[in-house]
C-alpha cells in the first residue's frame, strides 16, 4: 500500500522486506511494527537506509559492496547452478526465497572470479583463546552454526545470548554480553563455560 514519505522528488516508498533478517535487537523490530502500524513511510525509509548503511550525518558505509563482494565469492559457476539454486530457495523459503535467489544475479557482472575450490575453515590451532558469540533465535546467522563454530576451533568459547535479532554486541542493549566482550578485548578473559546472557 502506499505511505506517505516527505520526499522531494515526490516518489512513493517501495519496501523490499527480505531483509527483514538483518535488523538487529528488539527496539529495530518496533520501531518496523509502529511504522506498518501508524504507515509512517519516513520511519520505514530510515530503517530501510540504515540497513544499506546510511550513516545519521548523510554518508554511506560500503558495507553493500562488502556484502556483494563476499556473496559473489561464493556464487554457483554457471547460469544453470544459479537458475537452480534460485528456484529451490523460491520453492523452500516462500516469504524470501525469491528475492534471495534472485540476489544472484548481481554477480554476473562481478570482476573477480569466484575461487575453484573453497578453503577448508582453519581449526586455528595454536590460538589464543577466541571468544564466539551466538543469538539463540537470531533470523540471519543460525544459533547452531555458532555450536558448531565453537567445536570446529581448538580454542573456543561460546557465549549466548538467549535473545532475538541479527548481532549483539553494542546493538542489542545487553550490558551482559557488552561488558563479557570488553573484557575480552581488552584483558583477554573469556567467559566461564556455557555463559549465557538473558533477552533484553
Amino acid at each position: 500500500m502506499p505511505l506517505d514519505y516527505d520526499d522531494p522528488g515526490g516518489r512513493q516508498i517501495t519496501l523490499a522486506v527480505n531483509r527483514l533478517p538483518a535488523l538487529p535487537g528488539g527496539e529495530r523490530i518496533g520501531s518496523l511494527g509502529a511504522a506498518f502500524r501508524e504507515k509512517d513511510g519516513e520511519l520505514l525509509a530510515e530503517l530501510g537506509e540504515g540497513l544499506m548503511g546510511r550513516r545519521p550525518d548523510g554518508t554511506w558505509s560500503n558495507q553493500m559492496v562488502a556484502g556483494l563482494a563476499i556473496r559473489c565469492a561464493g556464487w554457483p559457476h554457471t547460469t544453470r547452478q544459479a537458475a537452480e539454486a534460485a528456484a529451490r530457495q523460491t520453492r523452500d523459503f516462500r516469504t524470501f526465497g525469491r528475492g534471495l535467489g534472485l540476489a544472484w544475479v548481481q554477480c554476473r557482472s562481478w570482476p573477480v572470479p569466484p575461487p575453484k575450490a573453497l578453503r577448508p575453515i582453519p581449526h586455528a590451532k595454536g590460538s589464543a583463546p577466541i571468544l564466539v558469540i551466538g543469538t539463540l533465535r537470531d533470523p540471519a546467522t543460525p544459533y547452531g552454526w555458532s555450536v558448531a563454530l565453537t567445536g570446529h576451533l581448538d580454542n573456543a568459547r561460546l557465549l549466548t545470548y538467549d535473545g532475538d535479532g541479527h548481532g549483539v554486541y553494542l546493538l542489542a542493549g545487553s550490558n551482559c554480553v557488552d561488558d563479557a566482550v570488553d573484557r575480552y578485548l581488552i584483558h583477554g578473559e573469556l567467559p566461564l563455560e556455557n555463559s549465557h546472557c538473558p533477552a533484553m
